[in-house]
């Protein structure tokens, strides 16, 4: 139960998960083969079907191929589309650690430090 949907010059292949049914609809990049019945985990953002773009046109199509309603409800399954880690985040992680550091040598081990020594 795979169909592949273009617009604007884009390609995009819609299938259903087996277990869920018209409950969880999958959109991938990629072309659908018989190896992709062996695969057991599908990573990427789910979200609520009516917000991803041209459902109302993708309900359609599913009633006319396949005579199956997709439910209210339903979810849509973004495949391989997970947020990589950008330069932005990893500077942003290494700054609040040095801000932190200096922080905690700041307000707990400056004044400490300072008597042990003199000791």
């Amino acid at each position: 139960r795979a169909f592949v949907y273009k617009r604007y010059g884009l390609s995009y292949t819609y299938f259903s998960l087996d277990p869920y049914g018209a409950h969880v609809v999958v959109r991938t990049y990629g072309e659908v083969t018989d190896d992709w019945k062996k695969i057991n985990r599908f990573l990427g953002k789910l979200r609520p079907f009516d917000s991803q773009p041209f459902s109302y046109r993708i309900r359609e199509i599913y009633k006319e191929k396949f005579n199956t309603d997709i439910l209210e409800g339903a979810y849509f399954l973004s495949l391989d589309e997970v947020p990589r880690v950008s330069a932005f985040q990893l500077g942003a992680t290494v700054l609040s650690g040095i801000v932190w550091l200096g922080m905690l040598y700041g307000f707990f081990l400056h004044r400490r430090l300072k008597t042990f020594f003199r000791a």
